[in-house]
């Protein structure tokens, strides 16, 4: 199990190195521009969609930072210390982000 998981990484990673391109099926991609572009701004059912489809693409780069900082948390007990990493890595996000 762990082979094939490996495997299937590096296969992943080859289309980082430029060997093939990853992406959506163009009818997908055309069907999110369309609901994309029919959203009305300041609505709840607008800004929750967009908050789905931004944590799809946002997810994979904060997990692994989150992960090490609630494991510090966990590990020495530190609740100051932790609310002020998280604090720190959600304003760094933020500033990278905008």
């Amino acid at each position: 199990m762990i082979a094939t998981v490996s495997g299937l990484f590096v296969v992943l990673s080859l289309s980082l190195f430029g060997l093939f391109d990853l992406s959506l099926p163009r009818r997908w991609q055309h069907h999110i521009t369309a609901v994309s572009r029919k959203q009305q701004s300041g609505t709840y059912a607008g800004v929750f969609i967009m908050g789905m489809v931004s944590t799809l693409i946002v997810s994979p780069c904060v997990t692994a930072p989150l992960v090490g900082v609630l494991m510090y948390i966990g590990q020495t007990g530190d609740v100051m210390l932790g609310a002020a990493a998280l604090f720190a890595m959600g304003m760094a996000w933020a500033f990278l982000c905008c």
